[in-house]
Parts: C-alpha cells; structure tokens; sequence
C-alpha cells in the first residue's frame, strides 16, 4: 500500500514554509503510475512557491515493486544540479500532518 503524509518544508534560499506530500511507502505493483514519478524524481521534488527554487527532498520511503522491497532515499547530487535542483531538504522522519492539524484546530 501507498502510504503518505503532508509535511512543512522551509525553503533554505528565501525561508518561504510550504507543504509537500512524503511518501513513506510506494507501492508500484498496485500502482504502476508511480514507478515512473519515482524515476522522475516527482515525488521527492519540491518547488519553493515564492523564489522557485527547486530542491530535492531527502527522506526514506519503501518501495515495493512487484515484490521486491527496497528502501530508497534521494539526495542532492551533481546530475541533479545540472537539472536545475537548487540543493536537498532533509525531511524529518517524524512529520506532523498540517491538514489534519489544521482539522482539528477548525473544531476547537
């Protein structure tokens, strides 16, 4: 199963907060669309909304591609920069969700 959690990112170039999905687990067996967004980088990309920085996100998710389960984390390197990636934000393994945050918040 794909599972996923909205954390705050804080852009290291101008200190713009922003939001991003983390995707924990990705299950691409059950969803092959996701093998390619993996490949591509999309799900551990983020772009600040204000200065446009584009940053790569650094965390560990476990892929589980038609059985084979491996553990991938992306990091910041030279072929991304020539990509345009800015630099790499490490994301805490312990990320709140905003939007259920925000939910809650809303009933109080």
């Amino acid at each position: 199963m794909t599972q996923l959690c909205h954390c705050k990112v804080v852009c290291p170039n101008c200190g713009e907060t922003g939001v991003r999905s983390k995707y924990n687990s990705v299950n691409t067996t059950r969803k092959p669309e996701l093998k390619m967004r993996v490949a591509k980088w999309e799900l551990y990309t983020w772009v600040c909304p204000k200065c446009g920085k584009k940053y790569i996100l650094s965390y560990p998710s476990l892929i589980n591609d038609n059985g084979i389960m491996w553990v991938f984390t992306a990091h910041f390197s030279e072929e991304l920069a020539t990509r345009g990636y800015s630099g790499e934000i490490v994301v805490d393994n312990e990320c709140e969700d905003p939007f259920i945050e925000a939910f809650w918040n809303q009933k109080e």
